[in-house]
């Protein structure tokens, strides 16, 4: 898993998880960007990703920390909590269930 996320830091050009977690923050807000961001937004990998999928990245990052990035099982285990709900509420039931095991996997 990490590696794969370092792909994404190296493939974004962000210095540390850090700045990738920010990224994901402020993707979630996208409905906010003016029309020059959002176009530009819409260019990066992970565009297209669903708030549900957005959520679980962020608690995969701070499930397990990294490179400027301190693991915080804590706002991972919530961050799965919303992931759940999100993909619940967009039908995604198996996917729900999946955000629901990790919470809990956490939690636990």
């Amino acid at each position: 898993m990490a590696t794969n996320i370092l792909h994404w830091v190296k493939f974004w050009q962000v210095a540390s998880l850090s700045e990738a977690l920010a990224m994901y923050k402020k993707s979630l807000t996208a409905d906010e960007m003016s029309k020059e961001v959002e176009e530009e937004a819409a260019t990066l990998p992970g565009a297209t990703m669903q708030n549900h999928e957005i959520l679980a990245a962020m608690g995969k990052l701070l499930q397990s920390g990294g490179p400027g990035l301190e693991a915080d099982p804590k706002s991972a285990a919530e961050l799965f909590r919303e992931a759940a709900e999100a993909a619940s509420a967009s039908g995604k039931g198996k996917l729900a269930a999946k955000y629901y095991e990790l919470h809990a996997a956490i939690e636990a």
